[in-house]
């Protein structure tokens, strides 16, 4: 009798919490009773939610349900509405819930969905593009969530003061706030001037030092507030060797990038750049705080400005061409060779003379190779030469052009004969003087002299033509040219030619 009376209690309570919470329990397709009670409608049925209840329109299709006015816990009422075509309209009451809930849960298809009146969160909220973090987090009326690509409503200005969230999933802070979030702009990351360790090692909740600029989650800006010391940092291991004791940013030695002499590194006298890394004794980053940019080790090799990097001293721009450089990219300022033909000048040519120029690999061999008034183009061909000018100082040995081309030197080695008077046969190149051709025409060549290796193959002259690529007749270009044994041309079906021995007739 106990167990009997215990599981029907049991049964008092659930059902009342079933009652109460306002869900249809009835497969019925008759209008739903108010919520509360237990039955209703589960197809096409309304259902309103009581005091904290839940709309009885959460299952059926095409239902409505209208939440609660209650301002505790779940004024949620339609919260979900009919799975196909309906409508949820969210509680009136006070509560955040109450409002939210008819937008946020809406039925599955086709429905519309509004938020109650009279909650905080009452009205549906949708992130606007840019928005990098959750969706959920924008506008949600509980934190000002920062570094997001968009200052987040819930903010009361773009200040980082006003962050309660930095390193939200989505975002671009890696640690708690300020962390590296804009001062100014919460809605982004900055970094600030002079920092020269990675990115990724500002404001990432670790005291990082030797970089350049005050790293936000140093507690002080003395060395023993450090946690780390970054590879990139100019300290001489991650101990934090030579980092200055009273301002973690700077080292009081050279750090081990620095190429120039390390008495030059932090000699109170001049800023000097190019050297692998900042000396703080520049007041900035930038190219106009330099005092000398060619010192022996630097990247550069003329004074300032040199080919000083204009947002990093500490480097140049070796590998950074502009366009219109045609040869390869870290051949461009690389502070060793003067290269010419390349489209641009390069900045480790001192002057337009083409006799300083170390490579002209576009062109050829140098300086003949490139123009004698702008290096930084190839040279145009002279008089007397009788290819295609696109052939002269190509880069590549063009022979028989009747003029010496400037890329076969100084090798002298014929890489193309096709456009000049071999017309690709190279045999015919005079070995003593690769601008010409040298053969003489044999005395038993019975077509005029003029055509001989003149770039057709003439057949049926008494004599291989040198420009045939072998002696059948499948190789003519010609077999009936005056003074030929062949009187019909190639194509023709009574053509004589020997097929083996296209110098003779049948």
């Amino acid at each position: 009798m106990a167990w009997w009376r215990a599981v029907a209690v049991a049964a008092f309570v659930l059902g009342g919490f079933v009652g109460c919470s306002g869900k249809t329990t009835s497969s019925s397709s008759n209008s739903a009773p108010a919520a509360g009670k237990s039955s209703g409608a589960t197809g096409g049925g309304t259902a309103e939610g009581g005091e904290g209840g839940f709309g009885a329109g959460a299952v059926g299709s095409g239902g409505t349900g209208t939440g609660g006015a209650s301002a505790a816990a779940s004024g949620a009422g339609g919260a979900r509405g009919g799975s196909a075509g309906g409508t949820s309209t969210g509680g009136a009451g006070a509560s955040a819930r109450g409002g939210a809930a008819g937008a946020s849960l809406g039925g599955s298809a086709g429905m519309s969905t509004a938020g109650g009146s009279g909650g905080t969160a009452g009205s549906a909220t949708s992130a606007p593009p840019g928005w990098t973090c959750l969706a959920s987090k924008y506008g949600d009326g509980k934190s000002c969530d920062c570094g997001c690509g968009v200052v987040d409503p819930d903010c009361k200005d773009a200040s980082v003061g006003s962050c309660d969230a930095c390193n939200v999933l989505g975002g671009c802070a890696l640690g708690p706030c300020p962390s590296d979030i804009d001062a100014d702009d919460n809605s982004r990351c900055s970094l600030p001037a002079g920092w020269v360790c990675l990115a990724n090692e500002y404001g990432n909740g670790v005291c990082d030092c030797g970089c350049g600029a005050l790293d936000v989650d140093c507690a002080s800006q003395k060395a023993d507030a450090c946690t780390s010391c970054p590879f990139a940092g100019c300290a001489q291991d991650a101990a934090c060797t030579g980092l200055d004791p009273d301002d973690n940013t700077i080292c009081t030695t050279a750090p081990r990038s620095w190429s120039c002499d390390k008495s030059l590194y932090r000699d109170g006298k001049t800023c000097d750049c190019g050297c692998g890394f900042w000396d703080p004794d520049c007041s900035g980053r930038d190219l106009g705080a330099c005092d000398v940019c060619n010192d022996t080790g630097s990247c550069s090799r003329k004074d300032c400005p040199g080919t000083v990097n204009a947002t990093a001293n500490e480097l140049c721009v070796k590998g950074m061409p502009p366009a219109g450089w045609t040869c390869t990219p870290d051949s461009y300022a690389d502070g060793t060779d003067c290269d010419c033909g390349c489209g641009l000048p390069d900045p480790d040519c001192d002057t337009t003379d083409r006799r300083e120029c170390v490579s002209c690999t576009p062109c050829g061999h140098c300086p003949e190779a490139v123009d004698a008034q702008d290096p930084s183009k190839c040279a145009s061909p002279p008089a007397g030469w009788t290819c295609p000018a696109a052939d002269y100082a190509s880069g590549s040995c063009h022979c028989g052009c009747g003029v010496m081309d400037p890329a076969c030197l100084p090798y002298m080695y014929c890489q193309t004969c096709v456009d000049g008077c071999a017309h690709g046969n190279c045999t015919l190149i005079d070995q003593t003087d690769i601008t010409q051709c040298a053969f003489d025409v044999p005395q038993a060549w019975t077509c005029p002299g003029a055509t001989y290796g003149d770039g057709v193959c003439d057949c049926g002259c008494g004599a291989p033509d040198p420009i045939c690529k072998d002696i059948t007749k499948s190789a003519c270009g010609s077999c009936n040219t005056q003074g030929s044994c062949s009187k019909t041309p190639c194509s023709d079906s009574q053509n004589t030619i020997n097929p083996t021995d296209n110098e003779t007739c049948l």
